[in-house]
């Protein structure tokens, strides 16, 4: 050691009091001035940090440990942002001996430079296991399981047919558990609905609610909840084009690929048949059927566009925000039809009361957004479409020529009408819909890319390198691959939660396991919401040991309120589930809850819009 350095206090400018006091932060030293500091929390910092160290300790002729840290600084180059102690060793204060405090940063270094060697071999671990195989091969499923595509356009009995199979595999065998796949949370609703007024018992399982039914053997789900632990006989998968689709896709592809069944039906559009054979024969590599379906009642092209004070009883009128709902049901109920207001908003419980009422024609008319548009069987002579584009979250986009199908194919639904017509209102061209209506549509050529998110099993494995690394190498891995691409808006969101998440998990707030169940948690995380804050704040009660209870209805709650209540409550149920001691009510009593509030939303809207003028008139009097 030069004989010219001395150990000294805080001020000292060769570094080395302040250097080990602080523990692996970079000293910056000029031969007057007070030492800097900069933690070194990123990838440039920490590599910085280690040239500086590696020069210093040479230039005051550190030769006992100039070796670790040319091998520290080799290390901090490659290595990814790992976030590192900034407190001093605790055998250090300011009378230690300078020799000590030597052997106290070589066996720093030592240390540092072991866990980074653990630290990468973590990180190439967890990559090989993610990047070794494409995303179809992680999944382990039954070598034997049969596959039928039901290859169905829109009103041609795809649902009715997957739920015959369904109780035909009950009947086949004793115990048989089942499963329905849906897009929709109200399409799930309408499933369970059926089968329970038929006298087969079924669950129903969205992010939103739980409805266990005694018996059941069957559960109705939404594709985002599908748990592919779960042992089955029959899946049934319902719009299986969506597995092509971005928004869609990472759900119906895992589904598509775990599924853990004897029997796997997907029902799917006429369009996407080539690409679901083609992912299934070239891609997955199994054999399937197809069975072909033909719509049950003709549909037939309005060919020129209808004004809106031509709307009448039996028509379903399809926009897309809840503005634009709210404002066409004020003009029809103001002419005296009664109309049902469907939307994305609306609780599970409202829903299901408002389509219930719809589809025994308590209503004249119904204005929807485009949720309306995937396999809800309603009674609707004409469906006009309110706008022939919508808001993508980022700009206004042209409806694509499947989602004009899917919306238009309410019309005329087997069972209620015997024909049915589709439409533009004033404003909108109607050629383009006359087209798609009068040709046979044209199968779309397989995707260059798929879209993926990672699951809980992939990053429960990431425990020893951290959430926001594991999700990151994840990504990463499958950068790398041709076929597969991660979902962007999705994994931003995935990535927002774990970086708070991971916080929480150093500092032993929370378990690796629960931080992950977390993150997939789901709640609106746009500008326009704040249930970000509120995820945080219920995350936080928990650790503090803090009570959360529901809001009560306050006395004339308005319709948004009640809304904001319902959408609130949503996400306390999924946290329950995780933390069921934070919460003061179980989530029997959450479920009721969301039903008085449903209730309440539902009885708002028929108030609104669901009279006639003369039940008006006599409510007046």
């Amino acid at each position: 050691m030069s004989n010219n350095l001395k150990f000294v206090r805080k001020n000292d400018t060769n570094g080395l009091y302040e250097f080990a006091k602080n523990n692996l932060i970079i000293t910056q030293t000029s031969s007057n001035t007070a030492l800097a500091k900069m933690p070194c929390n990123s990838k440039t910092h920490r590599a910085s940090f280690a040239f500086e160290l590696k020069i210093n300790l040479e230039k005051y002729e550190f030769i006992d440990y100039c070796d670790q840290a040319a091998e520290h600084l080799n290390f901090c180059k490659s290595s990814l942002p790992i976030e590192i102690c900034n407190k001093p060793p605790a055998s250090i204060n300011e009378t230690t001996n300078p020799a000590e405090i030597s052997i106290i940063i070589k066996t720093t270094l030592t240390n540092e430079i072991s866990k980074l060697k653990q630290e990468e071999n973590s990180k190439a671990t967890f990559a090989k296991l993610i990047s070794e195989k494409p995303y179809h091969e992680l999944f382990n499923r039954p070598t034997e399981r049969k596959i039928t595509i039901l290859c169905a356009p829109t009103n041609s009995g795809k649902t009715y047919q997957g739920m015959q199979i369904i109780k035909e595999a009950l009947k086949a065998k004793d115990g048989a558990v089942c499963q329905m796949l849906f897009p929709l949370r109200v399409l799930a609703l309408q499933i369970q609905e059926d089968f329970n007024q038929e006298g087969v018992p079924c669950t129903l399982l969205t992010g939103e609610e739980k409805d266990v039914q005694d018996g059941a053997q069957i559960t109705a789900s939404t594709v985002e909840v599908f748990n592919e632990s779960d042992e089955l006989d029959t899946v049934f998968l319902d719009e299986g084009q969506l597995a092509f689709s971005e928004s869609r896709s990472p759900g119906y592809l895992k589904a598509i690929c775990s599924a853990n069944c004897k029997h796997l039906i997907i029902a799917c559009a006429p369009t996407a048949l080539l690409q679901m054979k083609w992912y299934l024969s070239d891609i997955l590599k199994v054999p399937f059927e197809v069975q072909f379906l033909q719509r049950l009642t003709p549909l037939t092209p309005i060919k020129q566009a209808v004004h809106y004070e031509d709307i009448q009883e039996g028509d379903l009128v399809v926009a897309f925000s809840r503005r634009r709902i709210h404002e066409i049901a004020d003009e029809l109920s103001g002419r005296g039809l009664k109309v049902a207001t469907i939307y994305g908003s609306l609780s599970p419980a409202a829903r299901r009361s408002i389509l219930h009422d719809y589809r025994k024609r308590k209503y004249t008319c119904c204005v929807a957004t485009d949720a309306i548009g995937m396999g809800v069987s309603a009674p609707s002579k004409r469906v006009l479409f309110d706008k022939t584009d919508k808001f993508d979250g980022t700009a206004m986009v042209p409806l694509t020529n499947e989602e004009m199908r899917q919306i238009a194919g309410r019309a005329g639904r087997f069972g209620f009408e015997e024909f049915g017509e589709a439409g533009v209102l004033m404003g909108n061209d109607p050629t383009r819909l006359n087209e798609l209506l009068s040709i046979p549509p044209e199968e779309l050529s397989p995707p260059d890319k798929l879209y993926v998110l990672p699951s809980k099993s992939d990053l429960i494995a990431s425990k020893e390198i951290g959430l926001v690394c594991g999700l990151k190498l994840w990504k990463k891995s499958f950068s790398k691959n041709e076929l597969y691409q991660v979902s962007k808006t999705a994994f931003e969101e995935l990535l927002i939660k774990a970086e708070w998440l991971e916080k929480k998990f150093k500092q032993n707030k929370i378990s690796h396991e629960e931080a992950v169940r977390l993150v997939f948690v789901t709640f609106q995380m746009d500008d326009k919401s704040d249930q970000l804050d509120l995820f945080k704040e219920w995350v936080n009660c928990h650790i503090k040991k803090e009570k959360v209870s529901f809001e009560t209805v306050p006395p004339k709650a308005n319709l948004k309120k009640i809304e904001l209540m319902s959408s609130d409550l949503t996400l306390m149920i999924q946290l329950s589930r995780i933390f069921p001691d934070t919460f003061d009510h179980t989530e029997l009593e959450m479920n009721e809850q969301q039903n008085l509030l449903g209730e309440h939303i539902a009885s708002i809207l028929a108030a609104r819009y669901g009279k006639s003028k003369q039940e008006s008139k006599n409510d007046e009097s």
